[in-house]
């Protein structure tokens, strides 16, 4: 799983200013990471679908971006049979 705290492997680690430079605060359950990364994360891989490293140094496959969050958040949001449907 790219989400932390979430699933048997677990992303541990995030490419965060917040969580990664003072080593103080724990990253909390629920980023999610990028993920495997085809164009910027061959470094890891030959194979587009193992591109990834779950590393606090490399951005372009462990950053915690909102775009990625927003999406997962309101995926989620969606899945819940309690929550609110917007009607569009």
């Amino acid at each position: 799983s790219y989400v932390t705290g979430h699933g048997v492997d677990a992303a541990k680690q995030i490419y965060s200013h917040i969580y990664s430079s003072d080593g103080v605060a724990p990253i909390p359950p629920g980023i999610l990471a990028e993920g495997p990364n085809q164009y910027q994360g061959w470094r890891y891989s030959r194979f587009f679908g193992k591109c990834y490293a779950d590393t606090n140094t490399d951005w372009t496959v462990s950053e915690h971006a909102i775009y990625f969050n927003a999406n997962l958040v309101f995926v989620l949001a969606m899945a819940d049979a309690t929550a609110v449907i917007p009607a569009f």
